[in-house]
């Protein structure tokens, strides 16, 4: 029914019809889960309804929906989700929006060869529900002062949820409220900002990354042996007793390539390189292959590594 409605909102001979004039063009004057429809479609801002009470297209209004991107001098660009432009919006236009939101944008100007101007108008989520940071007490309150500049400096915590963090430990702390002010829990005491790693620790927590493998997939990879076994080694040439050698150093978290030098009998020299077949291992769908799809890649870090599949691999 939902597409149905997009679908009659959107096409060129629609006029601006009210809820009674919708529920008789469906056949739908008794309906109560059609109203209920309507109603879910006007909360997720797929439809706007005007100040007659009339149901539009938020784009037939001049709406469109984006996610904001700061700008440390307070104004931003929202990227809109079809990626077709970005729109500028002042800091006077901002209403409280903050980076990584989604919002709904009214668009008010626009300029030839320039990004067109908007205000917002309706925060629709907010990117925000998770921060690092340090924590400060003074003797009135006590907050978070976040990482990332391109979020609000302060994060209130009430004294119920600082989990014990003292002055100086940098911490995550979820997000409770954005109103009047942003408040939340602390959930995670990283360490003192001057303890050796906490630096480091702290940009895998900000980034959200996933240090440790799940029991299920290390239950997954108890059952890769060890060695390669006779049946997979058909259809592949066996180079185990050339004088092969890795390209990387002693300190390299995974040997997975190298190379050999061979010479023919007419002189001419042949490198040779070799790529272990890891995906070999990792079965299309597995735990294993969607975890290493979400990772995308290993992250290299200044003391430390995060791997994209587990160490045995």
């Amino acid at each position: 029914m939902k597409e149905e409605i997009l679908a009659l909102l959107g096409s060129d001979s629609y006029h601006p019809m009210d809820l009674h004039e919708l529920q008789a063009y469906f056949h739908k004057e008794k309906d109560i889960a059609f109203m209920k429809l309507l109603v879910e479609m006007e909360e997720n801002h797929e439809v706007i309804r005007s100040s007659s009470n009339k149901y539009h297209l938020p784009d037939r209004l001049g709406l469109v929906k984006g996610y904001v991107q700061m700008n440390k001098k307070g104004f931003a660009f929202i990227r809109l989700e079809d990626d077709s432009e970005e729109v500028f919006v002042s800091r006077e236009h901002m209403h409280y929006a903050m980076q990584d939101d989604l919002v709904m944008v009214r668009i008010i100007r626009r300029r030839p060869e320039e990004n067109p101007e908007g205000e917002i108008i309706a925060i629709l989520d907010h990117g925000l529900k998770k921060a690092v940071g340090e924590f400060v007490k003074s003797r009135k309150k006590c907050f978070v002062r976040c990482d990332d500049p391109k979020y609000p400096s302060k994060i209130f915590i009430d004294d119920a949820h600082t989990l014990g963090a003292m002055p100086g430990h940098k911490v995550v702390v979820e997000i409770q409220s954005y109103e009047p002010n942003i408040s939340g829990e602390i959930v995670k005491i990283i360490g003192h900002k001057n303890d050796p790693g906490v630096d480091i620790l702290s940009v895998v927590e900000r980034y959200d990354v996933d240090i440790e493998f799940s029991e299920e997939i290390y239950r997954e990879i108890e059952a890769i042996p060890e060695s390669v076994l006779p049946e997979e080694r058909k259809g592949r040439r066996d180079f185990r007793d050339w004088q092969i050698i890795t390209i990387d150093g002693d300190d390299a978290k995974d040997l997975d390539d190298a190379i050999s030098l061979t010479r023919s009998a007419d002189g001419i020299y042949h490198l040779g390189v070799h790529i272990a077949d890891v995906s070999h291992y990792v079965r299309e769908n597995t735990p294993l292959d969607k975890e290493a799809v979400a990772r995308g890649t290993s992250i290299y870090l200044v003391d430390r590594v995060i791997p994209m599949l587990p160490h045995k691999l």
